[in-house]
């Protein structure tokens, strides 16, 4: 809460970004954030560290209890989508998302063995980028370059 007598006020969500991460593997979820938080702070325009968000999905069935909710779709989020899951796959979450409204960001990340026709899928989908496993944090980091500011 800000006082009547102060005389600064910081808005700590301008530039807070969410990262909302739907895959089945823990392995995964534990990597991504370590990846992401560095991007963050290289790329920080804010002189007080806003640390990113991180919102963890392990089944399309949470993703989709999220989404119906109206929750994940702010301009400032960056979903990372695995195509592999139970359920609905990665596209299909990304269908819901963009019924919803959406105008974030959306990566969907896909085996090393996924065909050419989910590939095409997603482009014509209009995803952002996809993302194949496995990949090297750099590789991440280019990804959400392109992302961010294409």
């Amino acid at each position: 809460m800000v006082g009547s007598n102060s005389r600064i006020i910081v808005n700590t969500t301008i530039g807070h970004r969410r990262y909302l991460l739907l895959d089945d593997s823990r392995t995964e979820h534990h990597l991504y954030p370590g990846f992401i938080k560095g991007y963050e702070k290289i790329h920080s325009t804010s002189k007080i560290p806003i640390e990113p968000e991180f919102i963890h999905f392990y089944s399309s069935y949470e993703a989709v209890q999220f989404i119906e909710r109206g929750q994940g779709l702010r301009k400032k989020d960056t979903w990372l989508l695995d195509y592999m899951l139970d359920g609905l796959n990665g596209l299909e979450i990304y269908g819901l998302l963009k019924q919803k409204s959406f105008s974030g960001e959306a990566i969907l990340v896909t085996g090393g063995g996924d065909d050419k026709t989910i590939i095409d899928e997603a482009l014509v989908s209009g995803i952002d980028a996809i993302l194949r496993k496995p990949f090297k944090p750099e590789e991440l980091i280019r990804c959400l370059d392109r992302v961010r500011f294409q």
